[in-house]
């Protein structure tokens, strides 16, 4: 039985009965599955016996498909091929219907009188099991593993002419490496899924698709906030140009002025604002156009924060494109969007400011009633004028060049005491 000693451990020395201990379920059918294994074992051994095994057709079988096809022509064959190829030889030599004889019972006799052949289960339940011998390398098991629709039923595919045996077996060229399984079930997998993804997405798409990973980002370039993988491959499959360019991306480690230009576009037209002139003009849009707290979230980024980007994204590209040369000579990312701090590479965000210096120190208010005339208001508490960065209704607070800008009261009544006093 087995030994769960970390279950064991808690009744050892103890008495069973009394603790009224019980196996699980499942776990009682597991261990006691030996007493009844033997009775169908003898049970399933005699049904055998009584069925017809057709050893003349079985021998014929044996030299032509098996010794002939798999061992000498190396030829890697299914199950269900090999089960089919067997009825239809029954069928012609002793005019008998086999159709009855199971897959199972033939794998078995084929293990049993060729220890040297291979069975092999694909990762997906709908193709058949792949019968080859063990001396075949996995260069020639790959090139030579079955289609899963192909089939065979006629009799001139069942023995191979012996000028092509004699061919095949002249094709040895030294000691074979040994099979590995999981080299053929990571061939299958990646040749469908290659073949789907390019049949889905089409030629162009999918010479862009490195430059669109690069530039909506992945573990070296960052990303635009809200805007995903999938909005950005949308976006990006709307206009040929659009492709041309991220197909370009890379294409060189130096940065081509016209692709930046395209990938502007193409930008204006990720955060909605496809009719702006350029970047910064979409990015002030979208300033005014924004209901949130925050509408620096809604906005594009700066022409100059889109060039850097743009720069490592490129080069990130081109790092992948070259990946498959024996020699890569790529250049320093430093100025490529990155720079050099206390020697450590560091990203370089931008080279200018995302706004002008009044811009950022600007102060602004939301005033709904006091029409800006009390101390209430950011920008009287600032002794500044109200601008277009304000929401204020009504406001009184404007600016005069003529006049001195207006005072303000702060709501307190310290004049009019002093006065009464």
């Amino acid at each position: 039985m087995k030994e769960d000693t970390s279950i064991l451990v808690h009744i050892r020395d103890k008495d069973c009965v009394s603790l009224e201990v019980r196996y699980h379920k499942s776990c009682y059918r597991q261990y006691t599955r030996f007493l009844t294994k033997s009775s169908a074992t003898v049970t399933g051994t005699s049904e055998e016996q009584n069925e017809p095994t057709f050893d003349a057709s079985y021998k014929t079988y044996c030299e032509r498909i098996i010794r002939h096809r798999i061992i000498v022509n190396q030829e890697v064959l299914t199950m269900t091929q090999l089960r089919r190829i067997f009825l239809n030889l029954v069928k012609k030599h002793e005019d008998l219907d086999a159709s009855n004889y199971r897959q199972d019972k033939l794998k078995r006799r084929f293990a049993r009188d060729f220890p040297q052949l291979v069975f092999h289960s694909p990762k997906k339940r709908n193709i058949s099991e792949m019968v080859f011998v063990e001396t075949l390398s996995a260069d020639k098991l790959i090139d030579r593993l079955p289609h899963p629709s192909g089939t065979e039923t006629t009799e001139s595919t069942e023995v191979t002419s012996q000028s092509d045996c004699e061919n095949r077996a002249s094709a040895k060229d030294g000691p074979q490496r040994p099979t590995s399984m999981a080299s053929i079930n990571t061939a299958e997998d990646t040749r469908t899924l290659y073949t789907k993804v390019s049949s889905a997405l089409g030629t162009s798409v999918c010479l862009a698709l490195i430059g669109i990973h690069t530039f909506s980002g992945c573990d070296s370039t960052s990303a635009f906030y809200g805007k995903g993988k999938r909005k950005a491959l949308s976006v990006a499959c709307e206009k040929e140009e659009y492709l041309t360019a991220f197909t370009n991306l890379g294409s060189s480690f130096n940065l081509d002025q016209s692709t930046f230009e395209l990938l502007c576009t193409y930008v204006c037209h990720l955060y909605g604002q496809s009719s702006a002139e350029n970047v910064n003009d979409a990015r002030y849009k979208a300033f005014c156009m924004a209901s949130s707290a925050l509408p620096e979230l809604s906005m594009p980024p700066t022409s100059d924060a889109l060039y850097q980007h743009c720069k490592r994204a490129n080069y990130q590209a081109a790092i992948m494109r070259h990946s498959l040369k024996g020699i890569m000579c790529a250049p320093s990312p430093v100025g490529n969007g990155w720079h050099l701090e206390d020697g450590e590479l560091t990203v370089t965000w931008m080279t200018r400011n995302p706004a002008p210096e009044s811009v950022l120190q600007a102060v602004h208010c939301s005033c709904k009633h006091s029409k800006c005339e009390t101390g209430r208001c950011s920008c009287m508490s600032a002794r500044l004028s109200c601008t277009d960065l304000c929401r204020c209704q009504n406001c009184a607070n404007v600016s005069q060049e003529t006049e001195e800008r207006p005072t303000w009261d702060d709501g307190s009544d310290s004049d009019r005491d002093d006065t009464d006093e």
